[in-house]
């Protein structure tokens, strides 16, 4: 029995200290490879965002909350480990730096520095080391430089965690390479929003009984795809989404086993 997770539930299922999904041994958990990014582009997002590495630095009781997500907390976990990690970095000199510069630019940047070292990246200057790190564009950088690892750890974290969760990730060439309903026959026929296509159809193609989804504009217009389709969308709860799930495979199983 295939069970796909839309990315709203996935968030939920990826937020959780421990796996929460029903482990019937006849169940088998996918979701598409858009939706695995769109979680990891959340820490990308905090990682870009001045207030918020700004706040991270400066105070420890950011996330007092219990309710804090999982990718909230990493990214505040990495922006204290990379900062007070560096003798070098400068509250002040890097808070300037993060306003006056493209953040988007430097997380590019670092992509292709990836494999320096911070020494490494300092001889590339010319001058004294103590006043060639006080420029606040080198800071930016060597923040960005080690944030950057970071989050890649993170990201390989959450691959590990899906994979120890049971879940199947179906990639875009597995979809789009099958022969079948195109894409171009679904935007016709069908009353699904344009930012869900790609993940309905991934679901559909992949012979998936079950679309969780918390998304309940999607669940509703789903039956435009007509009722004899094999994919049954249900909706669950952000409230509830555990017992929503454990609900829905008893439910199918009940109708069609």
């Amino acid at each position: 029995m295939k069970v796909f997770l839309d990315s709203d539930v996935l968030i939920h299922v990826l937020n959780a200290s421990e796996n929460m999904l029903p482990t019937d041994v006849d169940v088998q958990y996918f979701t598409f490879q858009k939706n695995i990014y769109e979680y990891k582009f959340k820490l990308k997002q905090y990682l870009s965002d001045v207030t918020f590495i700004i706040q991270s630095i400066k105070c420890e009781e950011i996330l007092q909350n219990d309710n804090v997500d999982f990718i909230k907390r990493k990214a505040y976990e990495i922006i204290r480990y990379v900062f007070y990690k560096k003798p070098y970095f400068n509250i002040k000199v890097l808070s300037y730096a993060l306003k006056k510069y493209n953040l988007d630019f430097h997380l590019a940047k670092m992509s292709e520095l990836f494999d320096l070292s911070d020494d490494e990246y300092l001889a590339g200057y010319i001058g004294e080391y103590s006043e060639v790190i006080s420029y606040p564009f080198v800071q930016l950088d060597l923040f960005y430089m080690n944030l950057y690892k970071m989050m890649y750890l993170c990201f390989r974290e959450i691959d590990k965690k899906i994979i120890n969760y049971g879940i199947s990730e179906i990639l875009y060439q597995q979809v789009f390479d099958k022969e079948g309903y195109s894409l171009v026959e679904f935007i016709h026929d069908s009353q699904i929003p344009p930012k869900d296509l790609e993940i309905v159809l991934c679901a559909i193609k992949t012979h998936c009984v079950l679309f969780l989804s918390c998304d309940r504009q999607l669940v509703q217009k789903s039956v435009s795809l007509g009722f004899n389709r094999a994919t049954t969308f249900k909706l669950c709860s952000n409230s509830s989404v555990f017992e929503d799930i454990r609900n829905a495979i008893l439910e199918y199983k009940k109708i069609y086993y």
